[in-house]
């Protein structure tokens, strides 16, 4: 999306926002699991956040910043559109996970929750999966680099959230894509497999060897 075009998408209709709270995200708590996405109505109504204190990508304003006698930025990525619209990640980690969850639960008969994404993967689908890994670790990213790694001066997001640009020099700094190690060490002889699991996990949750 074009910088000039960020606001506009914003505000249409179809917009959907997944909200999430350091790594974790807002999902419905009931027999289906899913991304509680919400609409611009909704993020202002429940939240009291506007559209217009979504983060803009220009020089105004800086990622995780605000100034005190406004009302403050909540970061915003885009995460991709689909045939009903796009779909952005908004970083509320300033605010209290209990407030925010009170929140809609006041408002709707919707049992929600901030959930850590890791622990979400073995009960979301495919689609809630890469919306969920890539908006946390979008957020996650834009939070670690805030100043540029050339000259210290305050990085801003630019492309939508798609890599970050320097405020002073000329420096542009792209999200890391680190190749990982699975493996699942199998027993054909009695068919069998070695599963892990960590305390966090949900209860029948396993996983593969990782690292």
């Amino acid at each position: 999306i074009h910088a000039l075009c960020l606001p506009i998408s914003f505000s249409l209709p179809s917009a959907a926002f997944a909200l999430f709270h350091g790594t974790s995200a807002l999902v419905t708590k009931e027999k289906q699991v899913k991304v509680a996405f919400q609409s611009a109505d909704k993020l202002q109504k429940l939240y009291g956040i506007a559209v217009e204190q979504l983060q803009p990508t220009n020089k105004s304003s800086i990622i995780g910043s605000s100034n005190s006698s406004q009302a403050p930025y909540f970061p915003c990525v885009a995460l991709g559109a689909s045939t009903s619209g796009w779909a952005f990640a908004v970083d509320v980690s300033q605010q209290s996970k209990e407030e925010l969850e009170g929140k809609v639960e006041a408002h709707g008969k919707v049992a929600v929750g901030f959930e850590p994404v890791r622990a979400l993967l073995a009960v979301l689908t495919q689609e809630d999966i890469a919306v969920a890994g890539l908006g946390a670790s979008s957020l996650a990213w834009h939070r670690q680099h805030q100043y540029c790694g050339v000259c210290g001066s305050p990085m801003i997001a630019v492309e939508a959230g798609g890599r970050g640009a320097c405020t002073s020099c000329r420096n542009r700094a792209y999200p890391r894509v680190d190749p990982v190690v699975i493996a699942l060490v199998t027993d054909p002889a009695r068919d069998m497999v070695l599963l892990g699991r960590q305390k966090v996990y949900r209860p029948g949750m396993f996983s593969c060897l990782a690292g």
